[in-house]
């Protein structure tokens, strides 16, 4: 059980939150009404390189290859995947680009290596918009449909592999005009591998149980992948039990974290927490058989 006095701190810090937000939204607002282009960043206590890290930092994520992701179309259109408008229906953050975001991948999508995968901050960086003023809190609740996000993903790479024209148009961009006929089929064999890939993980994954905007079973979704890891055909858990993404910019403050106040925040407990957020975010995952004494344990 989770002690009182921890209840009435992470009580008052809501409260307090909630008054220095409001106070700071209507005060921006007003001081830029006249500049909707305007995004504004609450003094949260860091850099703007601290900020650009947080959004960007590689943290092992290999969700797709990082050339297939800038030049894939979305399912239904011949529109980018990637477009802005796209990315802000799926509640994902636009972001220009800088040194460590080349090519303007939204707020939490990061490359590693020849991939491209999701970061902590896809799901913790809020904005909040009135009148045309807009509001950034980092480490809030982000608005990331994270599952819809995944399908239509998926979609758009069968579609990609079912429409000729469409994929004649993504082989081009991500090869070129002049490419081999080599190199035309190792581009639908790759393609072909990470669909089957995302769409086997999105069977693993099934819930009957509908996750959304700002809500998401982050607990069952990286139980499933440790499962997974294990080998044993059928052993899954549908993550059944979504919930709200929670703030985390109070983190360091705290001696125990999730919502439940499941995970200590210190030592081991930390070092568990951060390698299941790692595959959580789609960081590969190899395991062996080892044995004792000559004995097979499956570990």
């Amino acid at each position: 059980m989770i002690k009182t006095k921890y209840v009435k701190q992470a009580v008052l810090a809501a409260v307090v939150t909630a008054i220095i937000g409001v106070i700071a939204v209507v005060t921006q607002v007003t001081a830029f009404a006249n500049k909707p282009d305007k995004v504004t960043y609450l003094e949260q206590n860091w850099t703007a390189e601290d900020r650009e890290y947080f959004y960007f930092a590689d943290q092992g994520s290999r969700l797709i290859p990082y050339d297939y992701f800038l030049h894939l179309e979305q399912a239904e259109r011949d529109a980018p995947f990637r477009g802005d408008g796209n990315m802000k229906r799926l509640g994902l953050i636009p972001a220009p680009k800088s040194e460590n975001n080349p090519d303007a991948l939204p707020i939490g999508l990061t490359r590693n290596d020849d991939y491209m995968g999701p970061t902590c901050a896809a799901c913790h960086t809020q904005q909040v918009t009135y009148q045309g003023e807009t509001i950034h809190i980092d480490g809030g609740q982000g608005f990331l449909h994270l599952n819809q996000f995944l399908s239509d993903l998926t979609a758009a790479m069968k579609a990609t592999l079912d429409n000729a024209d469409k994929f004649d148009r993504f082989q081009a961009s991500v090869l070129g005009k002049d490419a081999t006929a080599v190199e035309k089929a190792k581009l639908k064999q790759g393609l072909q591998s990470i669909y089957e890939k995302r769409h086997a993980h999105m069977l693993h994954n099934h819930s009957e149980v509908p996750s959304g905007n700002s809500r998401l079973d982050a607990f069952g979704a990286i139980l499933n992948q440790a499962l997974l890891a294990t080998g044993v055909e059928g052993n899954r858990n549908s993550p059944n039990a979504p919930t709200s993404i929670p703030y985390i910019w109070d983190t360091p403050q705290h001696d125990y974290v999730e919502w439940n106040g499941s995970q200590s925040n210190t030592g081991v407990g930390a070092l568990a927490r951060n390698i299941g957020e790692v595959i959580g975010v789609f960081g590969d995952i190899d395991t062996e058989t080892t044995k004792w004494l000559g004995v097979i344990d499956g570990g």
